[in-house]
């Protein structure tokens, strides 16, 4: 078969177009490269970890999760900073609802029960599934006293840092001892 000059140009003009070329420089190519996606980070970790109230022991450090504090107060805030900018940060006192939080900032006033506290902090990590929680476990030493006001009732007093003397001790039904 015999090929006149216009198609044996064509023809050689496709060929190049499908093995890539059609002159110049062989190995440079035209197309814009794909941008590669950096993947989530897995940094569920804090930079920082302090309270408002008593002292953290052991002394704060990344890799530590337990943690106890004795607190001669009623309430007390914590404050996490994480150490990956895209992590989130939640908090939870003895069991209940994780309230979300901003990294560097102090929570809410996290009132606290006579006696131990669980205080969970938890990091997750940018990709949603790497996560750390950091335990906190206070010692609230204030104590409730009920007094009796002089009406029908009594009146709840938070003490702190206080010494009582007990005088006389008398029963709900009057009699004293």
């Amino acid at each position: 078969m015999k090929m006149n000059a216009a198609a044996r140009i064509l023809a050689a003009v496709i060929f190049a177009l499908s093995v890539g070329g059609c002159g110049g420089d062989e190995t440079s190519s035209s197309a814009t490269p794909t941008p590669t996606a950096t993947p989530p980070s897995s940094d569920a970790t804090l930079s920082a970890l302090s309270i408002s109230a008593g002292t953290l022991s052991p002394t704060f450090a990344a890799e530590t999760t337990d943690y106890t504090a004795s607190t001669p107060g009623s309430s007390m805030t914590v404050t996490p900073t994480a150490a990956e900018s895209h992590a989130t940060i939640q908090v939870q006192l003895n069991s209940g609802d994780w309230i979300a939080m901003t990294s560097g900032s102090a929570s809410s006033e996290l009132t606290l029960n006579v006696g131990p506290n669980t205080i969970n902090v938890k990091v997750t990590a940018q990709d949603g599934t790497t996560a750390r929680t950091y335990v906190i476990t206070e010692t609230s030493t204030f104590a409730i006293l009920n007094m009796h006001d002089g009406t029908n009732g009594t009146q709840p007093y938070i003490l702190r840092d206080v010494a009582i003397t007990i005088l006389k001790i008398i029963n709900p039904s009057g009699a004293g001892s």
